[in-house]
């Protein structure tokens, strides 16, 4: 943005646009039309419902223009972008749900696109969008939100949100936000503002899952970016490739394990209670439907109602069997792969407090969608760095490793 004299004592602004401009003003649309009009109370009125319909076909147009001009103007993007929009489109077709769709379209308009600004403006959209929402709660503008837990009749607050569980997802990935936009730049009145946060966030929504998340990750961030000074173990290189092989091969494990135990609940019986009857529906739900190469909906998604009360299903918690069953073998198999070596880009790239989101994500996938969710985990944007950048990325390493020698 420039200030230009026109002459006679006047100025005026001009505005040079570059065509990524086209997918982070998209980006930031398509989050405030999502989180304000499509995931809070104002989400339950017709007419709010129609501008975020219109909103988010704004974004796609913008994305749209974006992935034309990248196919005119550079003809090796054309294969990548086919094989991403037929994915997407195949996935949204057999599952019938939108929790990754979005995804699609900003894969498809990620050429020349850096994952550090998108962390840095989807930091502020949300915090802007998730800001909005709770303060129209608080003047009464909107449903504040009040309900009962189920089991233990505490009182919980929403916040503007559908429910306590969707403030609490927000909160987390909000923090997680903060903690890769600073990086290491956190200090440690910081850290305790966020701690401050989490008992706060405990004390409202009552959800044990996003606050314990929130707080197992925030001590590792704080190991992370402030050591105590006579105890470098963490910062020791041989310590920290144990841990990152340990992450890499960590989420391919949770999945096997969690599959396994969903077909055959008994395994952990014992333990049953500490998740909450999760397993024992997982194990209803692969009893109702079968393994499939592209999905299919589930429950509320496919509108069989019938079906729903014949079985007995409810909602279904574990990102990683809900990925399996609704969007299919395929998918799961690709997310499993871009997860694995987007810990292993990272860790080649010293990145390490992306790593720290990912395996938050990763943990969450067990007892939460929020995993597989595109607005409720920005680490889904991360496969850009795979998809587009790999060429930057192998140079910057080439670079790197003649320096040390």
């Amino acid at each position: 943005m420039h200030l230009q004299n026109s002459g006679g004592g006047y100025y005026y602004f001009t505005m040079k646009l570059k065509v990524t401009d086209l997918f982070y003003i998209a980006l930031s649309g398509w989050v405030i039309a999502t989180v304000v009009f499509g995931e809070s109370a104002l989400a339950n009125t017709l007419g709010n419902q129609y501008i975020y319909s219109i909103g988010w076909l704004a974004c796609r147009v913008l994305l749209l223009a974006k992935t034309a001009h990248d196919l005119m103007q550079n003809k090796n993007t054309t294969t990548k972008i086919i094989l991403v929009a037929a994915l997407g489109a195949v996935s949204s077709y057999f599952s019938k749900s939108i929790f990754i769709v979005p995804l699609f379209w900003f894969l498809c308009a990620g050429h020349d696109i850096k994952v550090e600004k998108i962390v840095k403006i989807l930091f502020w959209s949300y915090l802007i969008s998730d800001s909005i929402v709770v303060l129209l709660s608080v003047f009464n503008v909107i449903d504040i939100g009040m309900a009962y837990k189920a089991v233990t009749r505490e009182t919980t607050y929403a916040l503007g949100f559908g429910h306590a569980n969707t403030l609490g997802a927000r909160a987390v990935e909000l923090l997680f936000l903060y903690y890769c936009y600073k990086q290491e730049r956190i200090k440690m009145r910081q850290y305790c503002f966020v701690v401050l946060i989490i008992f706060a966030l405990n004390y409202i929504t009552k959800s044990r899952t996003s606050v314990y998340t929130a707080a197992a990750m925030t001590v590792l961030m704080m190991m992370h970016t402030r050591p105590l000074s006579k105890n470098r173990t963490f910062h020791d290189t041989k310590i920290r490739r144990t841990l990152f092989r340990l992450s890499r091969v960590m989420v391919i494990v949770i999945a096997a394990f969690l599959v396994i135990v969903s077909i055959n609940p008994s395994i952990i019986n014992n333990n049953e209670v500490a998740f909450t009857g999760r397993f024992a529906m997982t194990a209803r739900y692969f009893a109702a439907y079968p393994l499939t190469l592209f999905g299919q909906p589930l429950a509320y998604n496919s509108g069989n109602y019938l079906l729903t009360s014949q079985t007995g299903l409810t909602t279904l918690d574990i990102g990683y069997i809900y990925l399996l069953l609704g969007f299919g073998i395929i998918i799961f198999i690709l997310f499993l792969y871009s997860e694995s070596r987007l810990f292993y880009l990272y860790y080649r790239q010293k990145k390490y407090v992306y790593i720290i989101a990912l395996l938050g994500y990763a943990i969450l996938g067990i007892a939460e969608t929020s995993m597989i969710r595109v607005s409720y985990n920005f680490t889904l944007f991360f496969i850009i760095d795979l998809l587009w950048n790999k060429q930057e990325t192998r140079e910057k390493l080439q670079e790197s490793g003649e320096m040390q020698q």
